[in-house]
């Protein structure tokens, strides 16, 4: 629609006041000119000839129709000239009819079937775009037998509980799940009664596999169904759903039992985690690389495998003991013995032996777990038996294939007489089968031990050094044992002796039974210092069989390596299976320092191997050991102590802790272990298994009886786990 402006504009006169006194046009000014007139102070009762002077033209609403112009409702913009004609009582579109288009309007109607129907007159939609009806249907009601259509279906009486014959029956109910249909009789006021010799549906539905509420649909709807539930089950089982299996309403896992993967989940449901899966450090099996750790980090069942480099192979802890007594001196003695706890892996003898007399104890003898070094046993021996465990022996002597356990204490007494002696006692009970006496007071009878077989059909025998006898010229005494007059005792055979020829000669400060011969024949082998100096020591090479009371056969000797190498022999270890033994000589001077030296040698002496000491006042070879062969290309390991500082008198020099070098028989190193503390003397005692543990490793004992960290020199005891190529 266009809108339309007037057109006719009246001219400008001369007021009464001699100017131009209005301006505007005809049919109606636009308010900024009527302002201007207003604002010129013409009075009201002036009048310009041939103005138009009827009311002003203007378009209120905005719909481009001006009242003037035939806009009959200056006020809405949707009713002007030509507007559309809505049905609501006004005259939209200005032509003088209201609602013209709509002739139905009041003309009457109705709404509803039967009874529901209701009588009305047409009426204007509520959009205003048409007519509709404006009466409303009423309500349908239950059909009764009275003519007429009260349920509005269109039917009369139609189901009608009351149009029945007296008398008459009919089946009510249904034959559908648990409901069963039932007979209903037409009473005298033709309606029919209750339903009778049936069944109707339960109240609720129930989980019992049964269509309760006859609604043709079985355990529906019931409470709880689908509620998150627990099992009771473990790991991925544990989660689960209600549901109803017919009987009742059960909790049905999520997830059942599978194969267990690394996914830190339980995924068997047995409460374990990727067990199998993790290495001893929690990490997935797959991921992790073999190292050397003690842990088989790749879960194959083996524990540092291929972990061994060119110069080492894997050395771990397994344990540490400490002693608990004041001068205890545990570590004093070690000896790894075959299984005694019954867990299938070899165990450890440490002896700890009380200080010399007087003391108001004699010793004490520990089995100790091959596995953690925790205690097993214990047996502390009486006052007596002063320094009882000052070194360990084992020999099976009865033939039963078990090895008795023979224990030193060179400072035990009797009648105030110190003469020492050797127990041979029962393996694990302690139980004694046997003691040996020195023959002289101060002797230090028992302070070295060797015992095993001499071949592979001689006798076991029992050798025992007596290093301070008549002016610590030494003795060795050799004995055997005969069955006892009860079950499970000895007593002893005195088989030979050899007493020192002078003073400090020392005889017996170390005895040894030699590696087998090429016939099987074994020598013993005995510490002598020859001119009575400590620094040109040797070893006797005695025959075993041809020796007798006061006839002693020396076979040979073997002369120390070097003229240095004092204290030569003082330590020996052999085996009754490899060729070779190990000798040290803990005072052997280099460079003018006692650093201490240890050799591999064959029977006759012939050196193989050589180790010395690390640093100055190492002491290396203080102990000694031999054992199998830990490299694929050597068939033996053996190993030397360096006890440092612990044997300084003065402790000059920085406290160090000892030390364990050991080497294979063809040479070059294999593993280093050291103490935890300075001058705790690690290193004192060594023993090193034969065979193998369950998991293919062997066993190291290192004895530190010097060692004062828990209580002054209760000495410990070290165990090391060393994994072969």
């Amino acid at each position: 629609m266009t809108r339309r402006r007037a057109g006719r504009c009246a001219l400008g006169v001369v007021g009464l006041l001699g100017s131009v006194a209005l301006l505007g046009c005809a049919g109606g000014a636009d308010e900024e000119t009527q302002r201007r007139v207003v604002d010129a102070g013409i009075p009201d009762a002036v009048v310009v000839p041939g103005a138009d002077t009827g009311t002003p033209c203007i378009d209120a609403d905005g719909d481009g129709y001006e009242s003037c112009e035939g806009d009959c409702d200056d006020t809405s913009p949707f009713i002007q000239p030509g507007a559309r004609e809505l049905c609501d009582g006004r005259d939209n579109n200005c032509d003088g009819a209201v609602d013209e288009t709509f002739p139905e309007l009041g003309t009457p109607c109705a709404d509803g079937v039967g009874a529901c129907m209701v009588q009305g007159n047409v009426v204007c939609a509520a959009n205003a775009l048409g007519v509709t009806c404006g009466a409303q249907a009423a309500e349908p009601r239950p059909e009764t037998c009275d003519g007429t259509d009260e349920d509005c279906d269109g039917a009369i009486d139609d189901g009608a509980p009351a149009c029945c014959e007296p008398g008459a029956t009919q089946n009510c109910g249904v034959n559908l799940g648990r409901c069963r249909q039932g007979v209903s009789t037409c009473d005298s006021n033709q309606v029919f009664g209750p339903c009778e010799g049936g069944q109707g549906p339960a109240d609720a539905e129930t989980c019992n596999a049964e269509d309760d509420d006859c609604d043709g649909l079985t355990d529906e709807d019931l409470v709880g169904v689908g509620d998150a539930c627990e099992t009771g089950g473990m790991g991925r089982c544990g989660g689960g759903v209600t549901t109803c299996d017919g009987r009742a309403l059960v909790c049905e896992p999520f997830m059942t039992a599978g194969t267990e993967v690394c996914n830190g989940q339980d995924d068997d449901c047995d409460g374990e985690v990727d067990e199998q899966l993790l290495n001893g450090e929690g990490l997935c099996c797959s991921e992790a690389v073999e190292d050397c750790d003690g842990v088989d980090d790749d879960c194959d069942g083996r524990t540092d495998e291929d972990t061994s480099t060119r110069d080492r192979i894997c050395v771990t802890n397994r344990g540490t003991f400490a002693g608990r007594v004041v001068d205890g001196r545990v570590g004093q003695s070690v000896m790894v013995v075959p299984d005694q706890d019954g867990d299938g892996w070899a165990d450890v003898l440490a002896g700890a032996p009380g200080p010399p007399s007087p003391s108001v104890v004699g010793g004490t003898v520990y089995l100790l777990s091959g596995v953690d070094a925790t205690q097993v046993s214990q047996f502390a021996s009486p006052a007596t038996d002063g320094e009882f465990g000052y070194s360990l022996a084992a020999a099976d002597f009865d033939g039963d294939g078990v090895d008795e356990w023979l224990v030193g204490a060179p400072d035990s007494q009797s009648a105030n007489n110190h003469h020492g002696s050797v127990h041979v006692l029962e393996p694990g009970t302690y139980r004694s089968l046997a003691t040996l006496n020195g023959d002289q007071s101060g002797s230090r009878f028992g302070e070295s031990i060797a015992a095993g077989p001499i071949s592979s059909i001689g006798p076991v025998l029992i050798v025992v050094g007596q290093p301070t006898r008549n002016a610590a010229a030494g003795r060795v005494a050799v004995y055997g044992l005969d069955p006892g007059p009860a079950a499970g005792t000895f007593e002893r055979d005195f088989q030979y002796a050899l007493e020192g020829r002078v003073g400090q000669e020392s005889l017996g400060a170390a005895v040894a039974i030699a590696p087998p011969d090429d016939f099987g024949e074994r020598r013993l082998l005995w510490s002598h210092a020859d001119d009575g100096s400590p620094r040109d020591t040797e070893l006797l090479v005695v025959d075993p069989l041809t020796s007798a009371a006061n006839d002693v056969t020396i076979e040979s000797t073997i002369a120390s390596p070097t003229a240095s190498a004092q204290t030569f022999g003082r330590n020996i270890a052999t085996t009754g299976a490899l060729p070779l033994m190990a000798v040290g000589a803990w005072a052997a001077e280099h460079a003018g320092s006692t650093r201490g030296s240890a050799w591999l040698m064959w029977p006759d002496g012939e050196v193989v191997d050589e180790l010395a000491g690390l640093d100055d006042d190492a002491h290396l070879g203080f102990a000694v050991s031999v054992g199998s062969g830990l490299r694929s290309n050597a068939d033996m390991t053996w190993c030397a102590g360096a006890v440092t500082t612990a044997l300084d008198a003065n402790g000059a020099g920085p406290a160090r802790p000892g030390y364990v070098l050991c080497r294979t028989e063809i040479g070059g190193p294999v593993l280093t272990v050291a103490g935890d503390l300075g001058g705790d003397g690690f290193g004192w005692a060594i023993s090193m298994a034969a065979t193998p543990d369950p998991d293919g490793s062997y066993l190291l004992a290192v004895g530190a009886p010097k060692n004062s960290q828990i209580i002054g020199n209760g000495g410990k005891v070290h165990l090391f786990r060393l994994v072969p190529e």
